[in-house]
């Protein structure tokens, strides 16, 4: 069984356990936005000593309580809600089908998810295709047509919409904003793809505007 653990008793933890905890996780992402060849293993390093001081340093459950049983319930249908539509949102995805596939009414599906997720399931579905396609929009050897269709846009019309929505602008302007941003940070792709949304010299200028030059730099040491 996995193990999980109390986010919350990180606020109990003394003040020098949690800052130890803040510094080493600043200087894994220093070692991994500087994403140098010699840092690789100081990244992997940083991880795993991460994560053995969590294991330490907070409580594990390992069994569900009487209890807690509802929840686990209730985390378990946002499991697979979550899981069906990652797999499917290149199709047509229906709040009907989810329901029959939960054996609850659709209007209860209705709710369920709007108070879980925050919106209603079309808008999470809309935002979901669009994120998939920001990525592919990012390489300009992808066809419009092409990303729509492999992101569950039935017409490019939709996808124009969504992007002047987030952006104010056109698919085509966008994608000349990354074009630039791609050149200015080496071309980096991975597989034909950007990594992610931000690009690692994004946010490693972001890290360093955070902390100030002086202690960004002294990550490192």
């Amino acid at each position: 069984m996995p193990r999980r653990f109390n986010a919350d008793q990180l606020q109990t933890l003394p003040a020098g356990e949690r800052e130890g905890l803040v510094a080493l996780l600043l200087r894994t992402a220093h070692a991994y936005f500087e994403s140098d060849a010699d840092q690789l293993y100081r990244v992997i390093g940083n991880v795993t000593l991460l994560m053995g001081r969590l294991v330490s340093l907070l409580e594990s459950e390992s069994a569900i309580r009487t209890d807690d049983l509802d929840k686990q319930l209730k985390e378990n249908r946002v499991e697979r809600i979550v899981n069906y539509i990652d797999e499917n949102y290149r199709q047509k995805i229906t709040l009907a089908k989810l329901a029959e596939m939960e054996n609850i009414s659709t209007t209860y599906l209705s709710h369920f998810f709007t108070k879980t997720f925050g919106v209603s399931f079309h808008v999470y579905l809309s935002r979901l295709r669009f994120e998939k396609a920001l990525v592919l929009l990012r390489n300009k050897s992808f066809p419009l047509v092409d990303i729509c269709m492999n992101c569950g846009f039935s017409d490019t019309r939709y996808l124009e919409a969504a992007c002047r929505r987030t952006f104010g602008c056109s698919v085509s302007e966008y994608r000349k904003r990354c074009s630039e941003e791609i050149e200015e940070d080496g071309g980096r792709q991975e597989d034909g793809l950007l990594v992610s949304r931000y690009s690692r010299r994004e946010s490693r200028d972001f890290l360093r505007r955070f902390l100030g030059e002086e202690q960004y730099q002294a990550l490192a040491r």
